[in-house]
């Protein structure tokens, strides 16, 4: 099999244009900060942007996207500053580099490099291990859920963190099929259950999507570096988050309308007793999504979502 560390980055960057527009990346920028580098097109986009002036912080738990881009990019890498750490330790991070950045982005979706890769186990579309922690030197594999987990528990998990409405059948066929060692089988098991193909999507994908956020605790971790990067921007910052789920989007969604409130008190309260202030300005009413024409050179990005926030308190 291809080792796909020695590849160059195949991954495409989500809304871009939009990312860069929103978040009004220019030369005025001195501190920006890629929270989640993965295939790399943000940060090489961010780099344009800010330098020679600015200065790119980015940042990944998956040490291998990180050679990756020092590899195939050593002259920009010279001048980028490479974080091998979870997002949700922004503001340690910050800490550490005495810095106070004046955009914050992060791209909660798997890159295309990651499905890619030989024994991550990331892709129904391989026959890997099945591991899927974006950083494989800590924490245990999905396998250890698949084989180990309840029946009652794996439900949860795939109706909470995959919106699979097929949670019980499948989660019946993986029980009676136990051990499962490879994706490979366990594709083939979801596909037998669920009577293959209704339409475009894998009908493992939504399986694979939970056990993934499950293994890497990825709910906690956004709710943390939503919460962080917000206290630690200065007033004028932005701070965008790119989902591809709606469990994720609904994070930053609710994340950004609490900080958007002038008034925290109980709904109840006949007056306000708490004096709050607003914090944060949404950008996005709404969010944002690719355009037909995105979506149609880049199949992944069609589930995902733009909301972007300045700070203003």
């Amino acid at each position: 099999m291809i080792n796909r560390e020695i590849l160059k980055s195949i991954h495409k960057p989500v809304m871009l244009e939009e990312v860069m527009k929103k978040m009004h990346i220019n030369k005025s920028v001195d501190i920006v900060i890629d929270a989640t580098l993965g295939g790399g097109s943000y940060t090489r986009a961010f780099h344009q942007a800010v330098m020679p002036s600015g200065r790119v912080i980015a940042i990944d738990r998956d040490l291998i996207a990180i050679k990756r881009f020092k590899r195939f990019y050593p002259d920009l890498s010279n001048e980028i500053t490479f974080v091998h750490e979870d997002f949700s330790q922004i503001k340690n991070i910050c800490k550490k580099l005495s810095i106070e950045p004046k955009r914050i982005i992060a791209d909660f979706g798997i890159s295309s490099d990651q499905l890619k890769e030989d024994n991550r186990g990331f892709s129904f579309l391989s026959d890997d291990l099945i591991d899927m922690r974006m950083d494989i030197s800590t924490g245990k594999p999905a396998s250890s859920i698949i084989n180990e987990a309840s029946e009652k528990e794996l439900v949860r998990i795939l109706r909470i963190y995959g919106d699979e409405n097929r949670a019980k059948k499948i989660v019946g066929a993986i029980i009676k099929s136990r051990p499962i060692l490879t994706t490979g089988e366990l594709s083939e098991i979801i596909v037998e259950v669920t009577k293959g193909f209704k339409n475009k999507i894998h009908p493992a994908t939504k399986t694979f999507q939970a056990l993934r956020i499950v293994v890497n605790d990825e709910y906690k971790e956004i709710e943390t570096f939503l919460k962080d990067s917000i206290e630690i921007l200065p007033i004028g910052g932005y701070l965008g988050a790119v989902s591809f789920h709606s469990g994720e989007d609904r994070i930053v969604k609710n994340i950004f309308k609490e900080y958007a409130k002038m008034c925290k008190c109980s709904e109840n309260a006949p007056v306000c007793m708490c004096n709050g202030k607003q914090i944060l300005d949404i950008q996005t009413k709404n969010g944002i999504t690719p355009t037909q024409e995105e979506i149609k050179s880049n199949p992944r990005s069609r589930s995902a979502r733009l909301r972007v926030a300045q700070k203003v308190n």
